[in-house]
């Protein structure tokens, strides 16, 4: 059973507390949803787990770790945002992904980070390891569980707007990106939270939440449907956005190929981190050749069959890139974006898996950084 409403005024965050009942912005929330016949689904994604640092560095040692600037956490008046939430990535000495991870400010000093379930260890590791004598806690918060909730028909939870859009065959959007989130009224915690936000890397992908062990995502939106998380992560596939170690594989891409600028998940304002060297250059000199697009797989293959990680070839045989993951039709592929898009037919070498490879609505028209 959850305890006493408390007050939220937080439209992107929410608390519920003991008695089952959700505060005022979340239900408000949850009626435009209603309203607009939204067909919201909810999952429980098990793959990922919370992390939880607090004391009074621990800000200092996260601005020294992650791409994304803390400061965009923080209440301080010379700060031009403040949110409930940032997308970011840890990354290693030479400026490759270690880590993808969504970090949340609850009180004073105290974070959670969300990350992937299966290097959650080697990511406590890798904190204590930079922590060096800085006052911060860090552990695991094996009594809380990561949820999201996302629209069925792939259009923003968030949108209630009734204008007409152009869309894809998959009923997602086509045209410029999606604006991140501006700024965010203070954070309502508990001593039995539950946190919801929207997802600070497009608005198409929903809500996402931390909730208690024993609470469900039908606590804060009651029209959601239960679902598995495999129809979150072909969401995902079909926009061309990765997430974990399956569609980041520590170690072998960079940050930027994992389109995080586009994700708004990296700050080129927030001074020096760990491989941040390499990433900054790459960004105002370098050319970003390779990016994670989503790919369509022809439907007369075994899909069950695809290959994990293998090389990509053209029409000629040439090497394009990598294939990283799929689910059912849609996965994703880390390629030389001007080879693919050119390309009629994609095929995993070795294999009659074929593809074609698109390019997501929300990348700029002109990529500036492209070979």
């Amino acid at each position: 059973m959850l305890s006493n409403l408390s007050r939220c005024s937080n439209p992107l965050l929410s608390v519920v507390t003991r008695n089952g009942k959700v505060c005022e912005e979340v239900r408000r929330l949850s009626t435009i949803h209603s309203t607009a016949k939204v067909k919201l689904k909810g999952a429980k994604l098990s793959n990922r787990c919370i992390i939880c640092l607090s004391g009074t560095e621990t800000p200092q040692l996260l601005q020294g770790l992650l791409t994304n600037s803390v400061n965009h956490l923080e209440e301080n008046a010379q700060h031009r945002v403040n949110l409930p939430c940032i997308y970011t990535m840890a990354l290693n000495a030479q400026g490759r992904v270690l880590y993808d991870l969504f970090l949340y400010k609850l009180k004073n000093s105290e974070f959670l980070l969300d990350c992937d379930q299966s290097v959650h260890l080697n990511l406590i590791q890798h904190l204590k390891m930079y922590r060096l004598r800085k006052k911060v806690n860090i552990s695991s918060k094996n009594q809380w569980f990561v949820w999201t909730v996302f629209n069925a028909d792939g259009v923003s939870v968030s949108s209630t707007s009734k204008d007409s859009k152009v869309v894809d065959e998959h009923g997602l959007p086509l045209g410029g990106s999606e604006p991140p989130v501006t700024s965010a009224p203070n954070m309502c915690t508990t001593d039995n939270l539950i946190i919801s936000v929207a997802d600070p890397r497009l608005a198409v992908l929903g809500h996402r939440l931390v909730l208690n062990a024993g609470c469900s995502v039908t606590d804060v939106f009651p029209d959601a449907r239960l679902s598995e998380d495999t129809e979150y992560t072909k969401l995902r596939y079909k926009l061309g956005v990765g997430e974990g170690v399956k569609d980041h594989p520590p170690g072998n891409c960079f940050p930027l190929e994992c389109n995080l600028e586009y994700l708004h998940g990296i700050s080129f304002h927030k001074g020096c981190y760990v491989g941040q060297e390499l990433t900054a250059r790459t960004y105002y000199t370098g050319v970003v050749r390779k990016r994670l697009m989503p790919v369509k797989i022809d439907a007369d293959v075994d899909r069950s069959k695809a290959p994990i990680d293998c090389i990509v070839e053209n029409e000629q045989g040439k090497n394009v890139g990598k294939f990283r993951n799929n689910e059912e039709r849609y996965g994703l592929a880390l390629l030389r974006v001007e080879e693919s898009l050119k390309s009629k037919e994609l095929r995993v070498k070795g294999t009659d898996i074929k593809f074609i490879a698109n390019k997501p609505y929300w990348w700029p028209q002109t990529l500036s950084k492209q070979a």
